[in-house]
């Protein structure tokens, strides 16, 4: 009978857990709403509300994005935030607790954050800090000194042909460079933008990976990675350098007439910068969402004139802030540049109607 008893205890522990659960009726035709959503615009909007100090409606947003990615470290993290500031200190823990374990672990940073001021002290919180030094304690030791070196290593674009491709005719390029952690697949969605039009679209992958969440994200430089500022710039040179070597390989290899480079947030700094440095190579640039670095391209603006750049950034951008755009303009306009400055009212995204209005600009039908 043991076994019976047990069977069945644990048979009314699995039904009353199922039943505490929101479980979906599968026979329910709008059940696929619930898929239906876009974690990264819902995260953006969590972002927003705990800037605002909406920390309620934040954890709410970040809530719904942890369901349905609970190995991100940054928004469970993002969570334990929201709760140490709204004096939660109970789910305080339990999702710092969960963000370490998805691997989050700067305990020297959790130590200092002003978030958990108002639970720092409670015997919650204060117990969920000791688990965390214990667990560290118990990580293996596996991580030597880490070095970079340069390396010759074969690294992956995709070029996109538009309906109708002759070989015989000459069409407009634009290469576009993805924002920091985001991907070649990701940023080629832009396509859609450009459904019908005569133009090939060519999209590289930045060359240094690291994890975003569960994903692995690329970025254009090592700038986060390594402390040596030198190094980071030179790893920004070098795909400078792995870029023009993608728009020469493409022009050897396709009818290509006109070319533009394009890019959104830290792809549009990298854009900003090869485009000016190496203008002679370029019919215009567009930069969504970035910031121009002006010692990198100073000694190259008054040659650059001729070139002409159209600027796309949104007025609430908490990422990189509108005034990132204005300081660009400034400098432009000093030196005498074509340049055009499309605002929208949004944050850090790619405008659709904005980028609607640059091709339009640069004649891309």
């Amino acid at each position: 009978m043991r076994k019976a008893i047990l069977f069945l205890t644990v048979l009314s522990l699995t039904c009353f857990s199922l039943a505490s659960l929101d479980i979906p009726d599968p026979y329910d035709p709008e059940v696929w709403s619930s898929f239906d959503v876009n974690i990264d615009s819902l995260g953006f909007e969590a972002h927003k509300a705990y800037l605002s100090g909406d920390f309620a409606s934040s954890a709410a947003m970040y809530l719904a994005v942890a369901q349905r990615d609970m190995k991100n470290n940054s928004v469970l993290y993002n969570l334990a935030c929201c709760y140490g500031l709204l004096g939660q200190e109970k789910l305080a823990s339990i999702f710092l607790e969960k963000a370490y374990r998805a691997g989050f672990t700067d305990l020297e940073h959790i130590k200092s954050d002003p978030d958990f001021e108002k639970v720092r002290s409670s015997e919650r919180f204060s117990a969920a800090m000791d688990s965390l030094v214990v667990w560290n304690g118990k990580k293996p030791s596996f991580s030597g000194d880490e070095h970079f070196i340069k390396s010759t290593v074969y690294t992956k674009y995709e070029v996109y042909l538009p309906g109708g491709y002759d070989q015989s005719k000459t069409y407009p390029m634009i290469v576009g460079l993805h924002g920091y952690g985001g991907d070649l697949k990701r940023f080629a969605r832009l396509l859609r933008l450009m459904k019908d039009r005569q133009v090939i679209y060519v999209v590289p992958e930045a060359p240094y990976p690291f994890m975003v969440g569960r994903d692995i994200g690329y970025s254009w430089s090592l700038w986060g990675m390594t402390d040596d500022e030198d190094l980071s710039n030179d790893s920004f040179a070098v795909s400078i350098d792995y870029v023009m070597n993608i728009c020469a390989e493409v022009k050897r290899e396709y009818p290509v007439g006109k070319s533009y480079l394009m890019g959104f947030s830290q792809g549009a700094m990298l854009t900003f910068i090869t485009g000016i440095t190496r203008h002679e190579n370029f019919d215009g640039l567009i930069g969504m969402g970035g910031e121009l670095f002006v010692d990198v391209v100073q000694d190259k603006l008054d040659e650059a004139k001729q070139l002409p750049i159209y600027i796309i950034h949104g007025r609430g951008d908490n990422v990189v802030p509108y005034e990132s755009a204005n300081e660009a303009v400034e400098v432009f306009e000093k030196h005498g540049m074509t340049y055009h400055l499309e605002s929208f009212d949004g944050g850090h995204q790619v405008d659709r109607e904005s980028f609607f209005k640059a091709l339009e600009y640069f004649g891309i039908e």
